[in-house]
């Protein structure tokens, strides 16, 4: 796959926003409610999608949520995640949710780029190259950056740290 521009990105984060949204499936024992789903441009050339979203156990009334932003981060020339847990209602660590979490993924609690307030930041610095080396899918009537944001979002979003979300977005049918 080929990696995508800041103005590729803004101009296929709707359409990417709108998948994911109807894509996003978290095991049997939650429910899964969006409750704030937005994309905001700043800074004349910047966007950002920000959703929230809230789970809750089906058998008590434990409720976590997990605030996260899809943006374009211009060093690393790739779509970067960053994530604000919590739990009833207070920030908290990632393994403070009581969700599994992937042990393969790298994070740091930095400074997101884009807001300048703290959040957890999945590292983007082997992105780039690990998306290089998927094909890309010809004679297709699929967008391939909003192909590339779905396999991205696959490889790196919320799915790469809570193995119970899921993201099967239905891009071919």
């Amino acid at each position: 796959m080929h990696n995508i521009t800041n103005e590729q990105f803004n101009n296929c984060i709707t359409a990417f926003n709108e998948v994911l949204v109807e894509n996003l499936i978290f095991d049997k024992e939650y429910t899964l409610t969006i409750k704030n789903n937005y994309i905001k441009k700043v800074n004349f050339d910047k966007s950002y999608l920000f959703t929230s979203i809230e789970m809750s156990k089906k058998i008590d009334s434990e409720v976590i949520r997990i605030d996260f932003t899809v943006s374009y981060h211009d060093f690393y020339q790739v779509p970067i995640l960053n994530i604000r847990p919590y739990k009833d209602g207070s920030f908290t660590a990632l393994n403070g949710i009581g969700l599994q979490i992937a042990p393969t993924v790298i994070t740091a609690l930095t400074t997101h780029h884009i807001l300048q307030k703290t959040w957890i930041e999945v590292h983007a610095c082997e992105t780039l190259e690990a998306l290089q080396t998927l094909p890309e899918i010809y004679g297709t009537t699929v967008d391939s950056v909003l192909e590339y944001l779905c396999c991205w979002f696959g490889f790196y979003g919320l799915p790469a740290i809570f193995p119970n979300i899921r993201f099967r977005p239905h891009l071919y049918m």
